[in-house]
């Protein structure tokens, strides 16, 4: 992408009052305006954007027109139904390197070198930058990252919470309304950690060591949010669960039709698809974007990702011609008939973050 000349930047600078730039974009898309009019050049085009609530991009017509916009994507596979931005603020990764983007959150798991107490740990948060500190689960949400994320390891994982008297608190004391999931018999007072060997509940040790911990920090999209309100934003793309029940190809031209690029969701892993499911609080069994309608027992997913998911058994697939669609549950993937309704999950790839 090519920024404005440097002249133009200067007079952009002057123009925009509160000093926001723009850069070129080829890349970037958007499914309607915020608003339109007309205007003398671009870069009266561009303060009118940066004087307006919620503008992040425009585009300046060969007619004259400015038209400006307050949510734009990255391109998808499907563009026909975008609008093309040719200027945006800025995009920028939401997470350090390294880190793992959630919500409007980051996350990361760190080892030390030795086993150590948790203090230790904390201090191992709080070098990585200004706002980071020990993770704490405030919700379902969180804690289903922090148990299911495919970037968990085997090991003993501390977060920021600690246990005293029965109620949980933060690394500060301030007090964690969410009730975690506990093993039946953990030390109080004790330091909260996610257990050993993938278990899906949390252990509070008074003085044990570990060497791996989890930190968290706030996302650095403060104008441009990667995902539309109310999707769940995971790693690379943005989730929304619809719990009408539709048969499958219903479900996935309703997906279409909520954001530009998005499709049924297909799987990416079993860990992805578990934060996804506790998260947003699934049906028992949603249909996924994975079918081989068009060869049969060829799996194929909707807008051409790879795939890589369980079967529910080993039995499965077993449905033949009569069978070309995938619904998912916690225990994995089934082939079921496509005219049946079904809740689902919409995806799309995660937008530009600014």
């Amino acid at each position: 992408m090519d920024a404005l000349r440097p002249s133009a930047v200067l007079l952009l600078s002057c123009a925009l009052l509160a000093g926001a730039s723009y850069v070129r974009r080829l890349d970037v898309f958007s499914a309607g305006l915020l608003s339109e009019s007309a205007a003398p050049s671009r870069l009266s085009c561009a303060a009118w954007c940066n004087r307006t609530s919620g503008c992040v991009g425009f585009t300046f017509t060969d007619g004259g027109q400015c038209q400006l916009f307050n949510q734009v994507y990255n391109t998808a596979a499907d563009t026909s139904a975008m609008m093309s931005v040719n200027y945006s603020l800025p995009s920028m990764s939401p997470c350090p390197t390294g880190w793992f983007p959630f919500r409007d959150r980051c996350f990361f798991r760190g080892v030390l070198d030795t086993a150590q107490l948790w203090d230790a740990h904390r201090a191992a948060c709080q070098s990585l930058g200004e706002q980071s500190d020990l993770a704490v689960p405030n919700d379902v949400q969180e804690s289903s990252w922090l148990l299911y994320h495919p970037s968990r390891s085997a090991g003993t994982e501390f977060t920021g919470v600690k246990l005293e008297a029965g109620a949980f608190t933060g690394p500060n004391g301030e007090a964690v309304s969410f009730q975690l999931p506990m093993y039946p018999t953990p030390e109080d007072p004790g330091y909260v950690n996610v257990r050993v060997g993938h278990a899906i509940d949390y252990n509070a040790w008074g003085s044990a060591t570990s060497s791996r911990y989890i930190c968290e920090t706030p996302y650095k999209c403060q104008l441009m949010s990667p995902c539309p309100a109310g999707w769940l934003f995971v790693d690379d793309y943005c989730y929304h669960y619809v719990s009408t029940a539709m048969a499958w190809q219903a479900a996935d031209d309703h997906c279409a039709g909520l954001q530009p690029g998005a499709r049924l969701s297909p799987i990416i892993n079993m860990e992805t698809f578990k934060v996804v499911y506790y998260s947003l609080g699934l049906a028992s069994s949603t249909w996924a974007g994975i079918s081989d309608t068009e060869v049969e027992g060829t799996w194929k997913s909707v807008d051409g990702s790879t795939l890589s998911f369980a079967w529910r058994s080993t039995s499965e697939p077993n449905g033949g011609t009569a069978e070309n669609c995938v619904e998912m549950s916690t225990s994995g993937g089934n082939d079921a008939g496509c005219s049946g309704g079904r809740a689902f999950v919409c995806r799309v790839l995660a937008g530009v973050c600014g």
